[in-house]
């Protein structure tokens, strides 16, 4: 078994050679979780790739060159006194991270390896980027989301293979898509693609570009609130770009408190994707419009 191989090789290397990664605060293991486990499919803590004393993390370069032989070597070479900046471990994540996760390099062939069918939209001016963003995920996959609300702890979950995409639109014509994959450890795997539908290193600059993965990352684990989201059902007020404004999605002020979805970001997802389509339902259930499954999910709900 690899793990085991792997501990026995970090036992046998007692000298084993480690770098400090200094990222600090609370999300700091969370995060570096994201970084590291997209080289692996195994925990990296457990595989001793990561190894954590107090407050502090190191990497083990040993173990990381058995999963990414290019990232060890760029760590290695972007260390001064054996620690890595931060700075300099997001530049070699971000150099390293669509090879390693294998990401199509067109968006033709994402969509033919992710196929969505049966998808709902969601229009928003978000922070994001200036454009106006049409995101989709397939409706089954948000409908099981919400089933399992109560099982998962109260909280929104997306299966694995689940896919959110976002085309960010200048009048009708697609300037750029980012993408969104549920992974098998928890977490998502991001992606850019530029109007060509080629994979981009970062977002088209507006007030400045967003890294991929490392900004995405850094916005979806976070704890600040964006507009529209943060004053949502209300309107939002005005920002220094601008109104930030969903335009889909009835406003129901019960299922956004039940919900709470944008502040409590269970899944590291900003949008209130399960919450604009729970007050739909509510809204067609009084219209009496809605079937008889859509009944049994809010009643499962209590809503």
């Amino acid at each position: 078994m690899r793990i085991v191989a792997l501990l026995l090789l970090i036992a046998a290397c007692s000298s084993a050679e480690q770098l400090e990664v200094t990222l600090e605060g609370e999300g700091a293991e969370r995060l570096l979780r994201f970084y590291f486990g997209s080289y692996t499919s195994d925990d990296p803590f457990e595989t001793g790739l990561l190894e954590r004393r107090g407050d502090r993390f190191y990497v083990g370069l040993a173990v990381l060159r058995e999963y990414s032989p290019e990232l060890a070597q760029g760590l290695k070479a972007k260390a001064s006194d054996g620690i890595v900046s931060p700075e300099s471990l997001r530049a070699a994540v971000q150099m390293t991270y669509y090879r390693a996760r294998n990401l199509p390099e067109e968006l033709s062939e994402f969509n033919d390896r992710w196929v969505t069918d049966n998808v709902i939209a969601f229009e928003v001016h978000g922070p994001v980027t200036n454009y106006l963003r049409r995101i989709t995920l397939a409706e089954p996959a948000l409908q099981s989301a919400i089933w399992d609300y109560y099982e998962n702890g109260e909280k929104i979950r997306y299966a694995i293979g689940t896919v959110i995409k976002a085309e960010h639109l200048r009048g009708t014509r697609v300037v750029e898509t980012t993408a969104m994959v549920r992974r098998s450890d928890g977490f998502w795997d991001f992606a850019t693609y530029d109007s060509a539908g080629v994979l981009a290193s970062h977002t088209l600059p507006n007030d400045r570009a967003l890294v991929t993965p490392t900004e995405c990352a850094g916005c979806h684990f976070g704890k600040k609130g964006f507009e529209p989201e943060l004053s949502w059902p209300l309107d939002p007020t005005q920002t220094p770009d601008g109104i930030r404004k969903w335009y889909t999605g009835s406003r129901d002020i019960e299922v956004a408190e039940f919900f709470s979805e944008h502040l409590r970001r269970s899944d590291t997802l900003l949008g209130l994707y399960a919450t604009t389509y729970v007050s739909d339902l509510r809204e067609r259930r009084r219209a009496g419009t809605l079937d008889s499954s859509a009944i049994a999910l809010l009643n499962h709900l209590g809503l």
